[in-house]
């Protein structure tokens, strides 16, 4: 009778959901197909629930000693917790709903805390605190409003030209910046959002993530590769900036908008993945620690 009731329960949650966020899913889904700079978004259900089965003996371990000891305090403030962030999240929906305001990016944003607060309120902490970060890792497919972009991709245009033209001046090719428009003998090299280190940015913080999930670090360890992503995603972008000037003034000015360009940065992306997945595990045989 238990069981029934449970099954009746998680089909309810399930359906509640797929009616409030299912068409914002279904557009971000769309979105991540669709552009390349999100395209990461695709396979990051897929990595969570990879991540997920490589704690399954955990899992069991934490489910199996829990049925056998009564709630913890810390059990409860879990409970509340995830009541208030259930609560708030719809909340959010009804508000935008109220007010008649735009709910792509909302409920988007609004998805998040709801799971997260059903996770706590449904599972004890100690297996929550496993199951909750792998959820919110989705929240990597699209965790900037379109409204935004425009205002953080300037920023990091005009920084690439910028670093990239005082790299090729001390490479002497002659070079003039205006903004975020590189201007050598013969062509401009004109570094637009694609090329912005923003893709790459986005990409690197992703795999950064995943690897922090799948290897236990303390705190500070997180932060430091995190940080390492953001730092590798806008020095390789340079390099990549750099190097199609290069090419461009000494060899072919078409290297800047051919097969080099769209190859350049994948191995942007490959090069990141390898440096931060390689310090990961540096790390990790020095600092890592078991999970029980």
């Amino acid at each position: 009778m238990v069981r029934i009731y449970l099954t009746l329960c998680a089909l309810g949650t399930v359906s509640l959901l797929a009616l409030i966020f299912g068409p914002t899913l279904v557009n971000i889904a769309t979105v991540c197909w669709r552009d390349d700079d999100y395209s990461h978004g695709l396979i990051l259900p897929f990595a969570a629930l990879y991540i997920l089965w490589t704690k399954k003996e955990i899992i069991q371990r934490r489910w199996q000693a829990n049925r056998n000891t009564p709630p913890s305090r810390l059990d409860l403030f879990s409970g509340v917790i995830g009541g208030l962030l259930l609560l708030g999240g719809l909340f959010f929906v009804v508000m935008l709903r109220a007010g008649g305001l735009e709910t792509g990016f909302g409920d988007w944003f609004a998805f998040f805390p709801t799971i997260a607060g059903i996770a706590l309120l449904a599972l004890r902490w100690n297996i929550a605190v496993i199951v909750v970060p792998q959820l919110l890792l989705n929240y990597m497919a699209k965790p900037i409003p379109d409204t935004l972009v425009p205002k953080l991709f300037n920023p990091f245009q005009t920084f690439a030209a910028s670093v990239s033209a005082k790299v090729l001046n001390l490479l002497d090719v002659p070079v003039y910046t205006i903004g975020n428009v590189i201007e050598i003998p013969g062509m401009k090299l004109l570094v637009e959002e694609a090329c912005s280190g923003m893709r790459s940015l986005m990409a690197l913080m992703t795999v950064a993530v995943i690897v922090l999930s799948l290897i236990s670090f303390p705190w500070w360890i997180r932060f430091g590769v995190f940080l390492l992503a953001i730092g590798l995603a806008i020095i390789l972008n340079i390099f990549r900036v750099a190097a199609t000037g290069v090419l461009a003034y000494f060899y072919d000015k078409d290297a800047a908008t051919g097969f080099f360009h769209t190859f350049s940065g994948m191995v942007v992306f490959i090069v990141g993945l390898v440096i931060l997945y390689s310090v990961a595990n540096l790390l990790a045989d020095r600092f890592g620690k078991e999970e029980r």
